[in-house]
This record gives C-alpha cells, structure tokens and sequence, in this order.
C-alpha cells in the first residue's frame, strides 16, 4: 500500500511495513552477530547472549533481537494480508477457497493458515473461524452459511510464521459473516 515497504529481514521477506520499520530491521541485521553468544551454547552456534532471541521472521531467521522486535514481528507477520494495495493480485502459492458441494459452508486449504476476506469495494472482512473439516480442508462458515448472488470476495491465507501472503480464490461473499 501507498507508504508502505518490503520488510527485508530476509531475503524474499516482502512483509510490509513502514519505512522507519524496515530501517530498524536492517539494523537489527546489522549488529545481530554482535548480539550471539561467542562460541554458541544451547541452541547452536546462533545461540543469543542473555536476553536477547532470534527474531524468527522466518523459521531461518536467527538475528539476535530484543523479546519486543520478536512480538512486534510476529505481529507483524499475522497481519501482513493488510498491507497489499492490490491482495487480489497475489499468487495462489497453493492455496484454495472454495464453497462446499452443496454450497452451504465456504472451506479453504491449507487448514493451517489464517484466512481473511477482501472485497474490493468494502475491504478487508474478519470473521472466518474454524467450523470444522470437509475432505480435510477448513470450513471456515457455519452451517448452512448463504452465499452472495452479486457479492464477491478474495480469501487470503496468512502463513503467520513466514508473514507470505496468498490469494485462495473469489468466491461468493458468504452472507453469514458479511452481511
């Protein structure tokens, strides 16, 4: 979105944030070796010294950061899905949403993502939760959920441990959640 910049903590880290953000996180990457434990320790040779965690960005991501960086990027990562100008763009990167075989409950894959819902002319749409499984996909609507006959919608999947992004699908607003 307008204002907004690539994270970077890692390479292909595309999290967006403010520019002042990105600033500290190249910081941080800049003194995260001062910040590991000389000759490692418990947790290998990026063992942080006391008081200090990897930041975790990415589960590959082992720069030595205080215990707030860490919160406020994981933070960061789960609600990365508000920071695109243009979420119907994204890739599918595997991802799917559609409305069960008898169109009551919308379902989405993998389950173990966050999903949100975006309408381009109402925005961003909470209330997806879990209503349990259909051919080991989420359902993410109650049953019996009514679908939209003129509204659409993108779901978009949230990995919380990488902050990526994706675009499941448009489907039919379900007017359960959205009326």
């Amino acid at each position: 979105m307008n204002g907004l910049v690539w994270r970077e903590a890692v390479s292909s880290d595309h999290v967006c944030v403010s520019p002042q953000w990105r600033s500290k996180t190249w910081e941080e990457n800049r003194i995260g070796p001062s910040q590991v434990q000389p000759g490692g320790g418990p947790y290998g040779p990026d063992t942080c010294k006391q008081g200090f965690v990897w930041r975790e960005t990415r589960p590959s991501d082992h720069v030595c950061v205080s215990v707030q960086s860490r919160t406020d990027n994981r933070r960061a990562n789960g609600n990365a899905y508000t920071g695109y100008a243009h979420p119907d763009q994204l890739p599918a990167n595997g991802t799917h949403a559609y409305w069960t075989q008898y169109g009551s409950q919308l379902a989405v894959s993998p389950s173990h993502f966050d999903f949100h819902g975006w309408e381009p002319a109402r925005g961003y749409q909470s209330g997806m939760a879990n209503f349990g499984s259909y051919y080991g996909d989420r359902v993410v609507t109650p049953r019996e959920c009514r679908q939209s006959p003129n509204r659409n919608m993108y779901v978009l999947a949230v990995d919380e441990t990488t902050g990526i992004v994706s675009n499941a699908g448009r489907v039919a607003v379900p007017l359960c959640l959205y009326p």
